[in-house]
């Protein structure tokens, strides 16, 4: 199992908590997909706010939550749509590259 603050020291540099996250991670911000994929996955979050009602919603009526048009919203092209730009512009980065490759291949790795 994976903790969030294990993921975190991954995506750090020299694995520190609390560090600047490392040049893959930044250049992954850095992109428009990345910030449409929040954009996108926040509004997917704030959609499901007004169905947790249901748990407390106990008659016949039609359940007010549903009202909310952005409560039925998948994002699905959305997110598809943000995540394909940016693979497209991580693509065209030299992030494999840099600068400090002392690690050899994964091939070689024993």
């Amino acid at each position: 199992r994976y903790s969030l603050a294990a993921m975190e020291y991954s995506m750090s540099e020299d694995f520190k908590d609390g560090g600047r996250k490392n040049a893959v991670m930044r250049a992954i911000l850095a992109t428009s997909g990345c910030q449409r994929l929040v954009e996108a996955v926040t509004g997917k979050v704030r959609s499901v706010r007004p169905l947790v009602d249901i748990f407390v919603h106990e008659t016949v009526d039609r359940f007010p939550g549903l009202a909310d048009c952005s409560s039925v919203h998948s994002y699905r092209a959305e997110i598809t749509d943000a995540q394909r730009d940016m693979a497209k512009e991580l693509a065209q980065q030299p992030l494999i590259n840099l600068g400090n490759d002392t690690h050899g291949k994964l091939e070689e790795d024993p």
